[in-house]
Parts: structure tokens; sequence; C-alpha cells
């Protein structure tokens, strides 16, 4: 029976130990690199880990980004991310790409072991830590769009001009105005951050939502 098989490709001084400790205690054969992101994606798709552990965030890639890429490949490695901070919409992603673990660098070996083990038995775990950083009601904030916002959120983000927005969406600039209000407070936006700026800064969470809605 071929051994589980883990790639470690995260360090964060006692996050790193006590995954390792949690993986070798599910007799898992483990492997550690300090590496970019485009090289964990590499060997993802090369070696196909049973579990694999993320950084949040690469100097190139964002975790996110190498489980995007890696589920195109038809990966079914899973993964556990280790996160700084945690925000309302990386809860949402997370879901949507069916991240296993999410962890703070911060966590304790007991909370690590949890990850550890719902992860190996095919259960989704978000650490306590994380979870008490987050507004819950702002979760189901970015799931509550309607069909026309949808639109708007998937265009936005190229339509700088919102008369040309409104002409693509062939509605009054007055409409396009109103729902962009509505958006934006649904989204706790402050005033002076625009809709479009959000748009392209956010490009996976929109791609996923819109895709969900049309399968």
């Amino acid at each position: 029976m071929k051994k589980n098989q883990a790639f470690i490709a995260h360090h964060c001084d006692n996050e790193s130990t006590h995954i390792e400790q949690s993986l070798k205690g599910k007799n898992y054969s483990i492997t550690k690199k300090n590496c970019s992101g485009v090289r964990a994606l590499r060997y993802i798709n090369r070696e196909k880990p049973t579990i694999c552990v993320l950084k949040a965030e690469y100097e190139d890639l964002s975790g996110f980004d190498i489980i995007k890429q890696a589920r195109l490949k038809k990966s079914k490695t899973k993964f556990i991310l280790v996160f700084n901070t945690l925000q309302e919409i990386d809860v949402v992603i997370a879901k949507q790409f069916n991240v296993s673990g999410c962890l703070s660098c911060d966590d304790t070996i007991e909370e690590v072991k949890v990850c550890v083990e719902k992860t190996h038995n095919n259960e989704d775990y978000f650490s306590r830590e994380l979870l008490e950083e987050i507004d819950k009601e702002q979760i189901e904030n970015y799931s509550n769009f309607t069909d026309f916002q949808l639109k708007i959120l998937a265009y936005v983000g190229f339509y700088h001009n919102l008369d040309k927005l409104a002409n693509k969406l062939n509605v009054a600039m007055s409409t396009v105005n109103q729902e962009i209000e509505l958006i934006n407070s649904q989204l706790g936006l402050p005033s002076d951050q625009p809709l479009h700026q959000w748009a392209a800064n956010n490009t996976t969470f929109i791609e996923n939502l819109v895709l969900s809605e049309v399968s």
C-alpha cells in the first residue's frame, strides 16, 4: 500500500514544526521545500501529494492561485493554507476551491492536530483563532448578489467608465449607479475605494462566484 505523501511549502517558526509532527503522527511521508509559488505548483502537479501545506501568500503567487491552477490540472490534493491574517473574502474563496484546512501561524499544536485529522478524514477545518477575527455576517454578504449585480461585478473591473458599463449592460446610467451603491454597501467598501479597483484585486473570487451561478 502506497504511503500517504505530504508536501510542506510553508514556513513560520512554530507552525511548521506543529504541522510536521501532526502529519508524521498520521504516518505521512513528508517533503519540505522553501520555494516560490511557481515551484510549489510544479511540484504539486508532478508529484501529486495527498496533502499540501501552502502559505496564503508567496512573492509570485497567492496560495489560492496555486490551488486554482492545480485544480485545472484535475489535482486531488487536499490543501491546507496558513494565514498571517484572514479576511472574510478568504473564507468564501477557500470554500469555492474546497480548501481542506485554514490555519493561523499562531495556532497551537492541538489546533494543528485537529486540522490535520480533519483534512486526513476529508473534512474541512478553519482554526478557531482565524474565525474569531472575522465578521460572519460579512461572509454571507459575499454570497447574496442578484444576477444583475453579478454582471456588474464581472464587467466593472474592465469598464472603469460607468457610461461604457451601462452601454455594455444595456441599462440606464442611473441603474448602474444605484446597483453599485448597493454592492459597495454589501461589500463594506470605504467611500474612497472605487468598485472597479476592488473588482480588479479580487478577480479570483468574482470568476468563481459567476461560474458557480452559471453551473
